[in-house]
């Protein structure tokens, strides 16, 4: 069926400077999203955050924010038009349910008048505790960090580094009743790269510069349960890590 999406943003947020050097900021967004012929055809997600701005010290950033948001929506319903092979209780992670927690740091520091270095930390904590099939839990955590060089009125170089991890947990079922089965997911992202760049040739008109990028990514799944039948569910039993 042809779908059509509608959506709607609301933001509101206010900053207060407690002292020189020291501000704090916090906002209320909310995000309403309605889709024709869907399983949950109205969502909306109402998100609260503070962030605490410092910029006291000599040559250092803070940044911290948290923020708790919670979405829900209109009545979950699978019909005829639009999945009549699902499990009722079945939930999509992007239509259910959901509680998050989340806490984000960020650092910058510049330690010479050349040498920038940023350094971001983020801590995030999904809840789907109204999911009977499907997605119910996930974490998702990891940093980036930055360095840029000025090495020269004419030459600069970057280099950067990031990890993230998600560990999840999806229930499952066999029968189209009760969930049956468990699996964790643990995935895993690396992300690294550098280059540098020279200006200033040819009377300002050629700038030459090169990079570097490499990337690399590893799931492992771990399935249990007492209903785990047929030979797909068997050969994946054991811990696989499917490289993309």
């Amino acid at each position: 069926m042809p779908q059509d999406i509608e959506r709607n943003t609301y933001k509101v947020n206010a900053s207060y400077r407690l002292a020189s050097g020291y501000r704090v900021q916090a906002g209320f967004d909310r995000k309403e999203v309605d889709r024709s012929y869907s399983e949950r055809e109205q969502t909306d997600e109402n998100n609260l955050w503070a962030k605490l701005n410092v910029t006291a010290f000599d040559k250092l950033n803070i940044n911290v924010k948290a923020s708790h948001g919670v979405r829900g929506g209109s009545e979950y319903e699978v019909n005829e038009l639009t999945s009549s092979e699902d499990n009722i209780l079945m939930r999509k992670y992007y239509l259910a349910d959901r509680t998050r927690n989340a806490f984000e740091l960020k650092l910058n520091h510049s330690p010479l008048s050349w040498v920038s270095i940023d350094l971001t930390g983020r801590y995030a904590l999904d809840d789907y505790d109204a999911t009977t099939i499907g997605l119910t839990e996930s974490k998702d955590y990891g940093y980036d960090l930055n360095i840029s060089l000025q090495l020269s009125k004419n030459l600069t170089a970057y280099g950067f580094a990031g990890q993230q991890w998600i560990d999840s947990t999806q229930a499952g079922s066999q029968s189209f009743n009760s969930p049956d089965w468990q699996a964790d997911i643990q995935d895993e992202f690396i992300n690294l790269g550098t280059g540098f760049s020279y200006s200033g040739l040819m009377e300002d008109k050629l700038t030459l510069g090169g990079d570097y990028l490499f990337s690399n990514s590893i799931s492992d799944t771990y399935l249990e349960g007492s209903a785990l039948v047929g030979l797909s569910l068997i050969h994946i039993s054991e811990p696989t890590r499917p490289e993309r």
